[in-house]
């Protein structure tokens, strides 16, 4: 049993690779193109570009690649104009404006990635995703209000792998920013 599960698994992952700079999955027939995918959800949030990557708010660096994993430092959400999304969560009425803000989170990620491998089509998968909304204590939905992040991530890099596991915790965050969310990625080889 263990044997064919892991020929199953070893055969998926043969049998996805990358064409010409695009994600290619033979078990779906389908090209996942990250930059042409990015230009369709900022169409659909009415925007046009993301925003201006953002600087660090201490001493530390946005991004850190180690072979082919990329570490993405805590992002804050921003606006068009690269200012930060304040806010706090206290009850389930503010969850779609702060599903909102996590979306424009994404952004701010995809723009602090977009800096250091200058083309999304280069990223192979999320791996690894932590959330942290601002709320208060008795705030029960922090998972939910994540989901706009991770809509925005499955939506650019597909369903496969645009979505890794992930973590939603409530906390209580420096500047009152609404969201914080930080990820581990997996990248094409350097050439």
């Amino acid at each position: 049993m263990i044997r064919g599960l892991t020929c199953r698994i070893s055969s998926q992952i043969a049998r996805q690779r990358l064409v010409c700079g695009v994600r290619y999955q033979s078990s779906t027939a389908e090209l996942i193109d990250a930059e042409a995918n990015l230009k369709k959800v900022l169409t659909r949030m009415g925007l046009s570009e993301l925003p201006p990557a953002g600087k660090p708010g201490g001493l530390y660096r946005p991004t850190l690649r180690d072979g082919q994993l990329l570490y993405v430092s805590g992002q804050p959400p921003l606006d068009p104009e690269g200012n930060r999304i304040l806010g706090i969560c206290s009850s389930a009425d503010d969850i779609p404006l702060a599903k909102d803000a996590a979306a424009c989170n994404a952004l701010a990620v995809l723009a602090a990635i977009r800096v250091e491998v200058k083309d999304l089509n280069k990223i192979e998968r999320i791996v690894k995703s932590l959330g942290m909304v601002n709320c208060t204590l008795d705030f029960k939905n922090p998972p939910q209000v994540i989901d706009g992040y991770s809509e925005v991530m499955r939506d650019v890099f597909g369903p496969d792998n645009g979505v890794g596991v992930r973590s939603a915790i409530g906390a209580v965050l420096p500047g009152n920013i609404y969201i914080y969310i930080y990820i581990y990625i997996w990248c094409a080889k350097i050439t």
